[in-house]
């Protein structure tokens, strides 16, 4: 049998060894190619929602892509926030949580200099966000979009980028091989919940009784 004390020597043995190997023998890296590394590690494994307010966000739209998604927003004292719709079968639509859909775009951020999602409703009124930001759209010069919100209502200005501005294309360019590859997804920004998760929730499990469910569907 082996004890608990050869246990731990063989451990702390291996350790030893994985640590000389590794200072030891040190790896020739130029600054290039450490800032490659760092970007690929850090630029396109997590996405963040563009947050709007009433200081100017400075956006730059670079793709004609977009995706679609239907959303539930939770308000209970359990959880608050949005998360995805679960479709045919949704526990949240049977709750009588009404889905809405969203309209997702990437863009990039000028001020924070990362690739984010934008978030859209479909409203088509002159104070909605979509409509303004299609605008862009039909610029033929790289074109800048300085967004501002104060409550419902958005205001879209465009500038003409300024030619001596950082425009990320780098980070852009290692965004789109991402985004093409599949490995990351623009409603990546929203949690989704199984329907059991969320039968789970007491405040879930009223609404269904209240809506003449019985069981968790």
């Amino acid at each position: 049998m082996t004890t608990i004390n050869e246990v731990k020597t063989q451990i702390e043995t291996v350790n030893n060894a994985q640590f000389a190997a590794t200072t030891n023998t040190p790896t020739k890296m130029n600054i290039s190619s450490l800032k490659s590394t760092l970007t690929a590690k850090t630029t396109h494994t997590h996405l963040e929602a563009t947050r709007l307010g009433e200081d100017p966000t400075v956006l730059m739209l670079f793709s004609d892509q977009f995706e679609k998604e239907n959303l539930h927003y939770l308000n209970y004292p359990e959880k608050r926030g949005y998360v995805k719709c679960n479709g045919q079968g949704c526990s949240l639509c049977a709750a009588g949580n009404k889905p809405f859909t969203r309209i997702l775009m990437s863009a990039y951020n000028v001020i924070n200099r990362q690739v984010e999602v934008l978030p859209m409703s479909e409203a088509n009124n002159p104070n909605a966000l979509l409509p303004q930001v299609l605008q862009a759209s039909d610029a033929t010069e790289p074109t800048l979009l300085v967004v501002t919100r104060k409550g419902y209502k958005y205001s879209v200005e465009l500038r003409p980028a300024p030619s001596n501005l950082d425009m990320g294309q780098s980070t852009i360019e290692t965004f789109n091989t991402t985004f093409d590859n599949g490995e990351i997804k623009l409603n990546s920004i929203y949690p989704t919940c199984t329907n059991e998760e969320l039968t789970a929730l007491p405040s879930i499990q009223t609404m269904l009784l209240l809506n003449g469910h019985s069981e968790a569907v």
